[in-house]
């Protein structure tokens, strides 16, 4: 999403600008941000359905192998 979305600091933490929730990370903020945009990058290979994070797909693996 834009940058006007990130909006940091006040110690070591990192806050959302479009939701307020905190992070000890930048990068954490950033994948978060995601939620916020509807991005889906992540794309599983067997049945072509899309997810915002790698940990959404992973999830969503089992589905094909139980």
């Amino acid at each position: 999403m834009e940058k006007h979305c990130l909006d940091c600091e006040e110690g070591s933490k990192y806050y959302c600008f479009c939701c307020g929730r905190e992070f000890v990370s930048h990068s954490s903020l950033k994948t978060h941000i995601i939620v916020h945009s509807g991005e889906r990058p992540v794309i599983c290979r067997i049945c072509y359905r899309t997810f915002c994070t790698k940990i959404y797909l992973l999830l969503h693996l089992q589905t094909h192998f139980r």
